[in-house]
C-alpha cells in the first residue's frame, strides 16, 4: 500500500512517505497514546523481512515456536502433577493441536491480521483451561508462562489493543488460580509460594507491552529517516525502500493487468524564486508543490522529493487517470499566490506492474521528455511541459 503525505496508508500503517513524526522530541504520554493507535506491526515487519531475504527464515522460526509449544504441553501433562478433572486431556490435546496446526500455518502464505487474532482467542481459550485444570494449582501458575510466548507474537504481529485484551486475560486466569490455591491449600502457601511464583510469572507478562511499545518507537524512528523533513514526502531513500517493497510484494503476491506510471516535476526557476522572495518562501512554496501532488494524486501514489525542486510521483493507475492528475496539479500549482510559480513534468506510463527496473526504464523516458520541452521553450499554460508513454 502507497502512502500518504500524513504518514498513514488506509490501513493505519506508517511507511516511507510519511509525515516525520519526530519521536525523540515529543513527550513519553503522546507516544504513548499515538502507539496504542497503531495498526498492524506484521505487515511492517513482513515486509522488511523480505526486503532482505530474511521472510521465510522468520517464518521457520515461527512455525519452530508452534511446535516447541505443543511439545512442552504435551510434556508437562505427561510428567507433571495429574489433571484435576476427566475434561482435562482433551484440553490438552487442545492445546497440541493449536500449536500443530500454527506450526503448519506459518509453513504456508504470511498469517493475516484476522488469523493472527483468531490464534491468540484460540491460545487464551486454551492456555488459560489447560492452567485451570491442574489439581496441582503451583504447576497451574507456572502454566501462565504460555501466554508470555503468546505475547511476543502479539508483539511482533499484532496491535497494541489486542496485546491489552491478553494482558487482561492472563491477569484474570492468574487471579482466578491464586484463589483456588489459597482456598485449597490455606492462606500460608498462597502467601508463601503462590504469590512470589504469580508475581514473577505475571512480570514477564506485562513487560511485553513495554517491549511492544520500545519496537514501535525505533521503527518509527527508522521510518522517519525515509521521510524528507521540509515537505514531509518521502525522500530518496525513501523512494528506494518503497521500489524494494513493491518487488518484494510481487513476489509474494505476483499481480497482473495492472498499469503505472512516472512523473517528474521540476519547479521552474526556483533560484529566482529564492533571491526574490528568500529562502522562507521557497520552502513555503516547496512544501505546497508537495501538498497539491498528495491532494490531487491521492493515497493510491508515493510522492518523493529526490532533489532541491525536484519531486517524483509514482501512481499505480492508467494512463489516462495518470494524465489528468497531471494537468491538475500543474493548474494548482501555478494558481499560487505569490511567489506564483510554475512547474515542468513529464510523464511516462506502462500497462504493467511497477517494479524497480521499470521505475528506472520510465524515469529515464519522462526525464528525456521533460527536458526537450524545455529546450523548446513552449509556453506552459498549465505547467505541463510534456508527457510521453512508455
Amino acid at each position: 500500500m502507497e502512502k500518504t503525505r500524513t504518514g498513514k496508508s488506509h490501513t493505519g500503517e506508517s511507511h516511507a512517505g510519511q509525515q516525520p513524526s519526530g519521536v525523540g522530541r515529543r513527550p513519553v504520554r503522546d507516544l504513548i497514546r499515538e502507539w496504542s493507535r497503531s495498526g498492524d506491526e506484521g505487515r511492517w515487519l513482513r515486509e522488511f523481512c523480505a526486503r532482505r531475504g530474511w521472510g521465510r527464515f522468520l517464518a521457520h522460526c515461527c512455525a519452530l515456536g508452534g511446535l516447541v509449544m505443543a511439545l512442552a504441553v504435551l510434556f508437562n501433562a505427561i510428567v507433571g502433577a495429574q489433571l484435576a478433572y476427566s475434561s482435562s486431556r482433551l484440553v490438552m490435546w487442545i492445546c497440541v493441536a493449536v500449536g500443530v496446526l500454527w506450526a503448519l500455518r506459518w509453513l504456508g502464505p504470511w498469517p493475516n491480521q484476522r488469523e493472527i487474532v483468531g490464534l491468540v482467542i484460540v491460545g487464551d481459550i486454551t492456555i488459560g483451561a489447560a492452567c485451570l485444570q491442574h489439581s496441582d494449582r503451583i504447576t497451574g501458575i507456572a502454566g501462565i508462562s504460555f501466554f508470555a510466548v503468546l505475547g511476543i507474537v502479539v508483539a511482533l504481529f499484532s496491535t497494541p489493543s489486542v496485546q491489552a485484551v491478553h494482558l487482561t486475560v492472563t491477569g484474570v486466569v492468574l487471579v482466578v488460580l491464586l484463589i483456588l490455591l489459597g482456598r485449597e491449600q490455606g492462606i500460608a502457601v498462597l502467601v508463601g509460594v503462590g504469590m512470589p511464583k504469580a508475581l514473577g510469572e505475571m512480570m514477564v507478562c506485562a513487560g511485553l507491552p513495554v517491549v511492544q511499545f520500545a519496537y514501535w518507537v525505533m521503527r518509527t524512528n527508522a521510518d522517519d529517516s525515509l521521510c524528507d523533513p521540509l515537505t514531509g514526502v518521502a525522500n530518496r531513500r525513501g523512494l528506494v525502500d518503497h521500489l524494494a517493497r513493491l518487488d518484494a510484494e510481487s513476489v509474494v503476491h505476483p499481480v497482473s493487468g495492472e498499469a503505472c506510471g512516472v512523473m517528474l516535476v521540476d519547479v521552474d526557476d526556483f533560484k529566482h524564486v529564492n533571491d526574490t522572495f528568500g529562502h522562507g518562501a521557497g520552502d513555503a512554496a516547496l512544501t505546497r508543490v508537495a501538498d497539491v501532488l498528495t491532494e490531487v494524486f491521492g493515497p493510491e501514489a508515493l510522492i518523493a522529493r529526490v532533489g532541491g525542486d525536484e519531486f517524483v510521483v509514482i501512481g499505480r493507475v492508467g494512463d489516462h487517470r495518470f494524465r489528468a492528475c497531471a494537468r491538475a496539479a500543474a493548474r494548482a500549482i501555478s494558481a499560487f499566490p505569490d511567489p506564483s510559480i510554475t512547474v515542468s513534468t513529464g510523464i511516462a506510463t506502462a500497462a504493467e506492474p511497477l517494479s524497480a527496473n521499470l521505475f528506472d526504464e520510465l524515469v529515464e523516458q519522462a526525464d528525456q521528455a521533460m527536458y526537450r520541452a524545455k529546450g523548446r521553450g513552449r509556453p506552459r499554460r498549465d505547467g505541463v511541459a510534456s508527457e510521453n508513454i512508455a
